[in-house]
């Protein structure tokens, strides 16, 4: 008997603590307000693991024992293969039509709402959500609302809605009349209206700039502003594409092919290859597993159930790379990645709003639910900032480098002229070699045929009339003088024509020693006692004793010898030579200083030259060659010196040259 009792008492027990249970189920009386009602808090819900349950199976005790009140504006979950079964208990007291809104097409998949009828039973459901037909939906709109009861039903009803996803679940319960669902929803209109307008005054400027630049980081912008303008649109329930499509079913083969762009962005705009080289592998193999992997198994069948987990994980970890990179590279001194960094901070902080409100930590709202549009709206403005900066300092790096360009043109052209200066100099001093080898060669020419052959024939001439006795030997000595002094000219011109060619042939070779002046003077001095007696010439060696100088011994000799020549050949009988030097510093100037003719300016600046082939005739009728003084200026030089000389038309001429007094540093 006591079984029996238990056995009737227990179902009883259950009967009534159910009964009791939904008793204290709160009721929503649901006014009528111009604003929508957050019904979240009111509400109860139950989680169906085997997602196989229907309305007898939830109106039946056991099940209606689990369900537990919402707590929450809006259910949220992560992606889970549950579904999710809520029951409310509503009066509509509004004397209007109420509505039920559940959200948008993102999270919405498949909603069964079962409506009691006026005897309270649960007929066939309300099927719609984003992967059924359009028509199935009660009201056109992106959202999916549901209507409660109609204006003239006041009662007390519960209604059950059946809601599954294979994303994210989030699913807020707003209750109203239509009037007032609209003026939510144009919150949410407004919002997305102004996002995609923003979005598309960045895109046609930076179209603009692409076609402007020709730079392909603006085509590689331009393709991410419009994959986030869709991807980002979606997100917030305005899905660009028609219900029941493939794109909702892979939302990662097409939405993370932004992660390329961002990736091909991320890497020209900020040269990671050629200054960071490690940085952009890690950065690129985020891009490979968020870009190409969760797109191809997502292209190729795999349930987002499966994968949603892992990719918000991975999605995470992308944001803080770049995010940390861009940080990074700006506290290391790189100005251009300072708006960069922005972006990611805007993005960042947007994607924690979305995330915190989605699973429950932020209540629902709209500017909370629709956080990206302010994230991606900043992100994409910061983006533009810093291509705005990098278009200037490529700008920069251009004039610089023009100016740079400009700088080298001008060296290469002064180099280039100097060197065509240089050869020039060289072509002309050539010139000059060769007019003083052609003006060498007809002195040479003029010599053989003139002053060597008249002094050599008019000898020849006096030998045969003496031999053939056609003159006495009286008439012979009368002419000797005049023999003799042709001879001497001869001697004097082929002594110079052997130096000089010496000279010429082998170069002159200085051998410099410590020389005594005054002695090497005296000594030449003695060379010319019979000319200076013959023309009556005093001819003095005033050189200091003991005066000397580090030079060639013989050529030293071979420029006073010519000196003095040449003063004695153009000074007039009863004239003076005087032979003279100074110490100025390290050198040793000596002067040959005569009383003869003298010469004009023009015929000074002759001489020294072998192209000039200036001669003129002594005092007495001497002949010289014009190639002494050419001598004496190649030897002064090579001995380290110079020569020079000053004159006065009849008044007499100065030749100076200088030697150095000692040894020079090699």
């Amino acid at each position: 008997m006591p079984v029996k009792c238990c056995i009737v008492f227990i179902p009883l027990l259950a009967l009534y603590l159910c009964t009791a249970a939904q008793s204290k189920v709160p009721i929503i009386v649901l006014e009528n307000k111009p604003d929508v009602s957050l019904i979240g808090k009111q509400v109860f819900f139950f989680e169906d693991s085997t997602a196989k349950l229907n309305i007898h199976n939830i109106q039946s005790g056991a099940i209606q024992a689990r369900f537990r009140a919402l707590k929450k504006d809006a259910y949220t979950n992560r992606v889970t293969p549950n579904a999710v079964w809520f029951k409310i208990v509503l009066q509509n007291q509004t004397g209007e039509d109420a509505w039920l809104e559940t959200g948008g097409p993102y999270s919405c998949w498949y909603i069964d709402f079962y409506r009691p009828d006026s005897l309270g039973q649960y007929g066939h459901p309300v099927q719609t959500g984003s992967m059924r037909p359009v028509a199935n939906k009660e009201y056109p709109v992106n959202f999916f609302w549901l209507k409660l009861a109609n204006a003239a039903d006041t009662g007390v009803k519960t209604y059950y809605v059946r809601m599954f996803s294979g994303r994210d679940a989030e699913y807020p319960l707003l209750a109203g009349t239509i009037k007032a669902l609209y003026s939510n929803k144009e919150k949410s209109d407004y919002l997305t209206a102004a996002f995609i307008g923003i979005m598309l005054i960045m895109i046609l400027y930076n179209v603009f700039l692409c076609v402007a630049t020709r730079d392909r980081i603006y085509i590689i912008y331009v393709c991410y502003l419009i994959s986030s303008l869709l991807g980002v649109c979606y997100l917030n329930n305005y899905s660009p594409f028609p219900p029941h499509s493939w794109a909702d079913t892979h939302y990662y083969a097409w939405a993370n092919f932004s992660f390329l762009l961002i990736g091909l962005f991320t890497s020209e705009y900020l040269q990671l290859k050629k200054h960071y080289p490690r940085l952009f592998w890690l950065v690129w193999c985020q891009v490979f597993v968020l870009g190409v992997v969760f797109p191809t198994l997502s292209g190729i069948g795999v349930p987002m159930v499966t994968i949603t987990t892992l990719h918000n994980i991975c999605l995470l970890l992308f944001n803080i790379t770049f995010l940390i990179s861009g940080i990074y590279l700006y506290a290391k001194g790189g100005n251009i990645a300072r708006f960069y960094f922005l972006g990611w901070i805007f993005i960042a902080i947007s994607m924690v709003v979305l995330q915190l409100e989605v699973h429950g930590f932020l209540p629902y709202h709209i500017l909370f639910r629709n956080a990206l549009y302010f994230g991606v709206t900043f992100e994409m403005l910061m983006f533009s900032f810093a291509l705005g900066e990098r278009l200037n300092i490529l700008k920069t790096e251009k004039e610089n480098a023009q100016l740079e360009y400009l700088r080298l043109v001008a060296a290469q052209t002064k180099e280039l002229e100097q060197k065509v200066e240089a050869r020039t100099r060289e072509l002309q001093d050539q010139s000059n070699y060769l007019e003083e080898v052609n003006a060498t060669k007809d002195k040479l020419f003029s010599i053989l045929g003139h002053d060597l052959r008249g002094p050599i024939a008019n000898l020849k001439g006096m030998l045969d009339l003496s031999l053939s006795n056609e003159i006495s030997g009286e008439e012979f000595q009368k002419h000797m003088p005049m023999l003799n002094s042709g001879v001497e000219n001869v001697l004097n011109i082929l002594e110079d024509l052997l130096q000089w060619s010496y000279a010429q042939r082998k170069g002159i070779t200085s051998f410099p020693i410590t020389v005594d002046l005054y002695s090497l003077a005296d000594n030449t001095v003695g060379l010319f006692n019979a000319q200076t007696k013959a023309k009556s010439i005093l001819l003095q060696n005033r050189i200091p004793q003991k005066s000397g100088a580090f030079a060639d011994e013989n050529q030293v000799k071979l420029i006073l010898r010519n000196l003095i020549s040449n003063a004695v050949k153009f000074t007039p009988k009863g004239g003076s030579i005087i032979i003279s030097s100074s110490v100025l510093g390290d050198i040793n100037q000596i002067s040959v200083t005569d009383t003869g003719k003298g010469m004009a300016p023009e015929e000074m600046e002759k001489l020294f030259k072998a192209t000039s082939n200036f001669t003129t005739p002594g005092t007495a009728g001497e002949k010289g060659i014009g190639l002494g003084l050419l001598l004496c200026r190649e030897m002064a030089e090579n001995n380290g010196g110079k020569i020079w000389v000053t004159s006065t038309k009849g008044v007499g001429t100065t030749f100076y040259f200088t030697i150095p007094v000692k040894k020079t540093r090699d």
